[in-house]
């Protein structure tokens, strides 16, 4: 009797699961179109739109996941796709204004090197360049070796 009581239990524990498991499939199914046009509408040149259908894939997931009660599923689901795209947008927003400095730096630098060159006439040295923009050695250094342009060792003249 217990044996066959068991064996009812995980039955019905396993359809349960499985019946779960569906629906958890079908609502995934259903908002794809919305993600799909949410991220048309939010689309930026700055980011791939395939990019942000597949952030908004993954807030459609946790969405669906964050579920608790029938009446505020649509919402619930659309705000958590609605956060992973601005999430994407943001990231890529702060990420192009440091390339942009970085960018800007290089040019600083390149402008510095050129004109205390022609001034000077002669190559300078890395810690003159450190003097004349006040910037640390390190830093002119990374920045030498991301343009790909080696620091060239101090020699005494």
């Amino acid at each position: 009797m217990v044996k066959n009581r068991r064996f009812f239990i995980n039955k019905i524990r396993n359809f349960v699961y499985v019946k779960n498991r569906f629906y958890y499939k079908k609502r995934l199914e259903v908002y794809l179109k919305d993600v799909v046009e949410l991220a048309k509408e939010m689309y930026s040149q700055d980011v791939f739109l395939g990019d942000l259908i597949q952030e908004g894939n993954l807030g459609l997931v946790f969405g669906v996941e964050m579920l608790t009660d029938a009446e505020t599923a649509h919402e619930t689901i659309m705000t958590q796709v609605r956060q992973s795209m601005q999430l994407l947008l943001e990231e890529q927003k702060e990420l192009q204004g440091r390339d942009k400095k970085m960018i800007e730096k290089v040019q600083m630098l390149d402008e510095a090197i050129k004109s205390l060159t022609e001034e000077l006439g002669r190559k300078i040295s890395i810690d003159e360049l450190a003097i004349h923009l006040g910037m640390e050695i390190e830093e002119i250094e990374d920045i030498l070796k991301l343009t790909g342009d080696e620091p060239e060792e101090e020699t005494e003249e």
